[in-house]
């Protein structure tokens, strides 16, 4: 709506514009590199790689692994509820627009050095999570339990697991058409989901410790989501930071 955007406009375009204007283009692309790439190859050329190019699905090592510990993923959700999902399923929602609101606070109180920093390992770290998701594909807690160790195919799409249940009880098909368009079905290992919290929480730049407590306490809720959905394994997690 333009009573709200026009506001943000015209309060941030002339700091913007203050602190960038001065920046060779080249110099500003070459630490949006990474981010890039990484968007062209989840989002444009994976999808384009044949089947039988692809390497195979690893169902087993990460389920020993987690054998181990006798399974975290199943610690919370022996009797899953409706209420406990829709907090799990919060984090989820609203992962993808948590840099909306990190990145303008960055760009107001940081230097135009540190926000193309930030760019340049949000990018790295995407990108390489991507790579190693891509040429080491594994499959996540849902697929093991329904699937147990049976060797996975590329023509499974992604499921949402016990967000399914969220559709069901809303009447809707959110999160099924969500998964369902999933690019990297089998990118288990690492969690960028964990990832993007745990690095807006420690990323070096002018914060207050309750900034980043906050952010902390959310890269735990994400975690802790990702083990209860059935979306990722303790070790992807671990990997993600």
């Amino acid at each position: 709506p333009a009573f709200l955007v026009d506001p943000i406009a015209d309060f941030l375009i002339p700091r913007l514009a203050s602190k960038y204007c001065t920046l060779s283009p080249y110099y500003i692309l070459l630490h949006f590199t990474p981010l890039i790439i990484w968007l062209l190859l989840y989002f444009a050329v994976y999808k384009h790689v044949p089947f039988d190019l692809r390497p195979d699905v690893d169902v087993t090592t990460l389920p020993r692994i987690e054998a181990l510990l006798n399974f975290p993923h199943r610690y919370f959700n022996h009797h899953p509820s409706i209420p406990i999902i829709a907090v799990a399923a919060l984090p989820y929602t609203i992962h993808f627009i948590l840099t909306v609101f990190y990145t303008p606070r960055l760009l107001l109180t940081t230097s135009v050095k540190r926000v193309l920093e930030f760019g340049l390992v949000f990018g790295s770290m995407n990108l390489l999570g991507v790579i190693v998701q891509l040429i080491y594909p594994t499959a996540p807690p849902w697929y093991f339990e329904s699937f147990g160790f049976q060797p996975a195919s590329y023509n499974l799409t992604g499921n949402p697991s016990l967000l399914t249940r969220v559709d069901v009880y809303t009447n809707t098909t959110y999160y099924a058409n969500l998964y369902s368009k999933s690019q990297v079905v089998f990118g288990s290992l690492p969690s960028l989901h964990s990832a993007w919290p745990y690095l807006m929480a420690r990323f070096p730049h002018p914060k207050t410790p309750t900034f980043t407590a906050l952010m902390l306490a959310y890269a735990a809720w994400v975690w802790w989501a990702a083990l209860y959905l059935q979306h990722h394994w303790l070790p992807a997690g671990v990997a993600g930071i």
